[in-house]
């Protein structure tokens, strides 16, 4: 529990922020403001003016109770002992269990290139990622590795989310190592159905959409979705790898000016189809030295939100991971306590 300034407290309210306060009773009460969106004045007028707040709410016990004003707000939360006249006893902030984890978290996130690099003095290594790179030849041990690769991710991300399960819940499906050997044995059977055209007319050449109506396995809903289309992905994506091996393409990025500088500093490459932030289609890549010289060129770019043919920026002190950031997605994470 943290104690947080009325002040405070209507601030982040009022910026679309929900919070949580504990009462005297022992109960959460959760609080939000009533947010208008304002547009046009005339009907047909969509274009957005201002947000305006005209009240607040808070909830307790699946009950709301609705407020004109934040005086009226915390007068209430007093009577229910999750205020003391000054402060508000708050226990989570957004998604964070404090206002200062909320805090921090913004300020991570706002962080220009020079920021993210001046957080992580200890990061040695970085990667950037070419998400649309020119398929080259492959040897078959380099197709067998990509394959394999690509059905681990697979497995480790399904194994993730069913061990992320209730016991409850587990205890009502077969061993993970069952389950996954089945509906692989459903994908390949689909697959197959695919490609000889024998699906019914109509249906989703994708087993995914097929979940809750013709797989073996439904529910959870989220969790057999997600498997059915990670095994999927993997497989298809094992069948593109096959076509590496008649590859003719060469990777000329390093003869492009803009990336030239730093192909001195490079110290891997590697075409895969997961890497640090996501997985996806064929992407190439690329791990660097971090020294002056790549620090400069990285802060040509006012941030890593604006890197273009080479972006996903991670940094890495050795093989461990310290920062992830998405480009096209717009997210960050800072990894360097995750293990």
């Amino acid at each position: 529990m943290e104690k947080v300034e009325y002040k405070k407290v209507k601030e982040l309210l009022d910026g679309m922020v929900s919070l949580a306060a504990k009462c005297k009773d022992g109960q959460t009460a959760e609080l939000d403001a009533k947010l208008i969106m304002n547009f046009g004045k005339g009907k047909s007028d969509t274009t957005f003016s201002s947000i305006t707040v005209e009240g607040y709410t808070i909830t307790c016990d699946g009950e709301t109770e609705q407020f004109a004003n934040f005086d009226k707000l915390c007068a209430r939360l007093e009577q229910l002992g999750a205020a003391d006249g000054k402060h508000i006893f708050i226990t989570k902030c957004g998604d964070y269990n404090s206002v200062a984890q909320f805090e921090a978290k913004g300020a991570f996130d706002t962080l220009d290139m020079a920021g993210v690099l001046d957080f992580y003095p200890e990061a040695d290594e970085f990667e950037l990622v070419d998400t649309d790179p020119v398929p080259e030849k492959m040897s078959d041990e380099q197709v067998e590795n990509l394959q394999n690769e690509c059905r681990a991710i697979a497995e480790r991300e399904t194994r993730r989310a069913y061990e992320a399960l209730s016991a409850k819940k587990r205890a009502a499906l077969p061993p993970f190592e069952q389950l996954w050997q089945e509906i692989g044995e459903e994908v390949k059977a689909h697959l197959k159905k695919v490609k000889y055209r024998r699906l019914k007319k109509g249906a989703s050449p994708f087993i995914c959409d097929h979940v809750g109506e013709d797989t073996k396995y439904s529910e959870p809903l989220v969790l057999f979705w997600n498997a059915y289309q990670s095994y999927e992905q993997a497989e298809r994506q094992c069948e593109q790898a096959e076509s590496f091996k008649e590859a003719a393409g060469e990777d000329k990025i390093f003869e492009d000016k803009k990336y030239a500088p730093l192909l001195p500093h490079l110290i891997s490459s590697r075409m895969t189809f997961g890497w640090h932030c996501t997985r996806g289609p064929l992407a190439k890549v690329h791990r660097f030295k971090l020294n002056d010289d790549t620090k400069k060129w990285l802060k040509q770019y006012q941030s890593d939100y604006d890197l273009e043919k080479l972006q996903d920026l991670a940094l890495y002190c050795g093989e461990r991971l310290l920062y992830s950031s998405c480009t096209h997605e717009v997210f960050r994470n800072d990894c360097r306590d995750k293990r």
